[in-house]
């Protein structure tokens, strides 16, 4: 049985440093029982093609997402995800040999299809593929909604130039609101039954650097130690 846990965007080096200081003391047990591994990027490869590369298990020149628009097969510009219906995840080969297998908000995912088990995409997640979160079952996407919410708003990505500190602390509320809706849900479901895979992701490092990166590098120009403690260590406090 395999526990996954995707910190979309989570900066790596700052996470050692902070699993070594004691700062995530869960973080750090984690890894202390499991497995923590390095892995490298072709320099200006969108979080698009390496979570594709994630999911299909191939290199970027295999699975031709490299952005999250591009030419089609058509010749026209589209959603790259919408030449991937047929194409295998990692997770499709494990539910094809009898795993029991749940996909729960990892980022990035072509539209769920049957499996021996649960797929939700898109519910709680930076950059949508979707206009609504989409599932197999079909169901699960509006249960998951309406028992534990939808995603709280988020400014990640709008070029709204620099937060005043009310826009701080609303960023931070909100993205404290979505962790704990997917921290609800996801323990829901691992609890329902005893997964082979339960893979889980979790957006709110990826939205906390893009809008409060300054907060937690002290080398960023804009960094202000007074203001960051005063805001309460916005960055720190959603990891």
């Amino acid at each position: 049985r395999l526990l996954m846990i995707a910190l979309d965007g989570a900066d790596g080096a700052l996470l050692d440093t902070l699993s070594a200081d004691g700062t995530l003391p869960n973080l750090a047990a984690l890894r202390a029982r499991g497995q923590a591994k390095y892995l490298s990027a072709p320099a200006g490869i969108t979080d698009d093609g390496l979570w594709a590369s994630f999911q299909y298990s191939k290199g970027l020149g295999e699975h031709g997402r490299y952005y999250f628009r591009q030419r089609m097969r058509s010749g026209r510009f589209g959603m790259a995800h919408g030449e991937e219906a047929d194409r295998e995840a990692f997770w499709d080969g494990l539910s094809r040999d009898g795993c029991r297998v749940a996909v729960f908000d990892v980022p990035k995912c072509r539209l769920p299809r049957s499996l021996n088990g649960i797929h939700l995409a898109d519910w709680i997640v930076h950059g949508h593929y979707f206009a609504e979160p989409k599932s197999h079952p079909a169901s699960l996407a509006s249960e998951v909604v309406e028992r534990f919410g939808p995603e709280p708003p988020s400014i990640c990505g709008q070029e709204s130039g620099s937060p005043d500190d009310d826009e701080v602390l609303e960023v931070a509320r909100n993205l404290h609101i979505s962790a704990a809706r997917n921290h609800d849900a996801s323990l829901n479901y691992h609890s329902s039954e005893a997964w082979d895979l339960f893979l889980v992701g979790f957006k709110e490092a990826h939205c906390a650097g893009h809008t409060l990166w300054d907060f937690a590098d002290s080398s960023h120009p804009c960094h202000d130690a007074v203001r960051n403690a005063e805001l309460g260590e916005p960055f720190l406090s959603i990891l």
